[in-house]
């Protein structure tokens, strides 16, 4: 019987064999807080407070998924005899192993399983004391499971959301009637008008190439006001995002397209994550510099407001990130360093941006490094060497480093003391407009529709190894779309997904705030006025769980 079948997770015998459960719930979560997880591991093994849960749905249909983006987890399934790492949910079956921190970090085997048999004794003596069903009782349960049934389908999900969005009067507020009286024709329009100040402002040499951006571009806007069973991905993400540009080149680019819905699916998991920004009350700092940073993008005439839009959701770090000091972030290596500032910029992404940075160091403990200065020197200097063309770096003899504390898996950057543009957002902003926007080396056109997302895929390959921006701006190419322009590098496919978790925040991000506390002063203050409509993100989140 299903009901007398559990989940357990045993430690492969190198590890002990320790047998874990039975679990009957639908989550089990691994880390190192007691308070948090099913089963707690050692800190000191490199897990992290919650690292890594494995959703049961059925008993041939479970799914692990890290909790938080830093936290390593390793797979091995059908059989394999060589694990991957995974950064999104994956299906996993019974016997398949999982692996925290490295390959050769814990390990686990998953097991579905009979309960105990005592238990399952006690179960069936209680079956048999059960009291005789009336016709009412199964009558009632015969509804309640219909309607079980129906509210856990796609559409019956949606149907609910949008019966509480109409019940609290939220659909009745004269913005929400405008927007959904007004949305097709209104992007229809803006399709339009935009490719008219396209063919006015662009060079006779471009003329070819926009006509053929300024036809895509149209058909996206089109495709905007059609009925809601044709509405695509893309078209939702153009909806969502105001942008019928980013819906043409996600149209365009199939490889990103398919990284943008996977990056999705694992935002929608980890809406704790992003609680400080979706919640008016609960981030109330970290939120208004985020607004503040929104505002000066969308304020700067060098960048195309598509751009600067896009460019916003690279702040939005999952974990209330302290934004104008450090976090820990992964870098194009697949390494825990420092990110400083409001977008959590490596050191070696702020110095191919051209900004002025200090060099730091991600470390455990940060004692052994305040006893020596050789400790020091050498752990900053590994993070010179990574950069290409940095040259050789040594500890000036009256310079100093410092300690910032990180509450992020208890981290602290060392850090050398001094002026670092990282934290002005004013200069953050300057220079984004000089190297991402309209006349950033290396990037299409403005009027390329793919110009926006090629705009956060340099953003992000600034931090590649192999790159030095300020030495060999020649070889750095944007300019084909953005999963063909990183095929010469070999963390393209870091690059890829980061530009297409930057795209799926600027959809999701939005979306869960407007659905879960509706349309408020509090909430525009942070996104801005054009919130999005509430039909459209209930589709997207449909299509999004429910789409291959």
């Amino acid at each position: 019987m299903a009901s007398d079948l559990a989940l357990y997770l045993r430690l492969t015998p190198e590890f002990g064999g320790t047998r874990f459960g039975p679990f009957e719930g639908s989550e089990v979560r691994l880390g190192s807080d007691p308070e948090q997880n099913d089963i707690v591991l050692p800190e000191s093994l490199g897990v992290i407070d919650a690292h890594v849960k494995i959703l049961r749905q059925s008993d041939d249909n479970l799914i692990v998924a890290p909790i938080d983006r830093t936290a390593a987890v390793y797979v091995w399934t059908g059989g394999a005899q060589r694990p991957r790492q995974i950064t999104t949910p994956i299906a996993v079956q019974n016997t398949d192993r999982i692996a925290l921190v490295t390959a050769q970090g814990p390990c686990f085997i998953i097991e579905i399983a009979l309960l105990p048999e005592e238990i399952r004794e006690e179960r069936k003596k209680a079956r048999g004391r059960r009291s005789r069903l009336t016709g009412d009782a199964l009558k009632g349960e015969g509804k309640r499971q219909l309607w079980v049934r129906l509210i856990s389908t796609g559409p019956g999900q949606i149907a609910m959301r949008g019966y509480t969005f109409v019940k609290s009067g939220a659909i009745f507020m004269p913005r929400n009637l405008f927007m959904i009286a007004g949305i097709g024709g209104g992007y229809a329009l803006a399709g339009v008008q935009s490719c008219r100040k396209g063919s006015v402002d662009t060079e006779l040499s471009l003329a070819s190439v926009e006509l053929g951006e300024c036809e895509d571009r149209f058909q996206a806007a089109e495709s905007l006001g059609r009925g809601g069973d044709e509405y695509t991905f893309t078209d939702l993400v153009g909806r969502v995002a105001i942008d019928a540009k980013l819906a043409a080149a996600l149209e365009r680019d199939k490889k990103l397209r398919a990284a943008v819905k996977d990056r999705a699916q694992v935002v929608l998991a980890r809406e704790s994550d992003y609680e400080w920004l979706i919640n008016p009350k609960s981030g109330r700092r970290q939120a208004g510099e985020f607004a503040t940073l929104r505002e000066k993008l969308a304020a700067n005439d060098g960048l195309e407001p598509e751009t600067g839009s896009l460019l916003l959701w690279t702040a939005a770090l999952p974990g209330a990130p302290s934004l104008k000091g450090f976090s820990v972030v992964v870098d194009s290596n697949g390494d825990q360093v420092c990110g400083r500032g409001t977008m959590g910029l490596t050191w070696r992404q702020a110095r191919n941006l051209g900004l002025a940075a200090q060099v730091d160091a991600l470390v455990d403990d940060p004692e052994p490094f305040q006893e020596s200065r050789e400790k020091r020197e050498e752990a900053l200097a590994s993070t010179v060497s990574l950069a290409s063309g940095a040259g050789e770096w040594t500890l000036e003899e009256d310079v100093e480093a410092a300690f910032a504390p990180i509450r992020q898996g208890n981290k602290t950057c060392m850090y050398v003391d001094g002026t670092d543009q990282r934290d002005s957002l004013s200069t953050l902003v300057s220079k984004a407009a000089k190297e991402l926007g309209s006349d950033g080396e290396g990037l299409p056109n403005a009027a390329e529709n793919h110009h926006s997302a090629a705009a956060v895929a340099k953003f992000y390959a600034a931090d590649l190894g192999e790159v030095d921006l300020r030495a060999s701006r020649v070889d750095f190419d944007f300019t084909s779309v953005p999963s063909v322009a990183m095929d010469r590098y070999a963390a393209k496919e870091w690059v890829l997904d980061r530009t297409a978790e930057v795209i799926a925040r600027s959809v999701i991000l939005p979306c869960m705030a407007r659905l879960k506390y509706g349309g408020n002063a509090e909430l525009e203050n942070v996104f801005g006025e054009n919130m999005p409509n509430p039909q459209d993100c209930l589709m997207l989140e449909w299509k999004i769980r429910n789409e291959e």
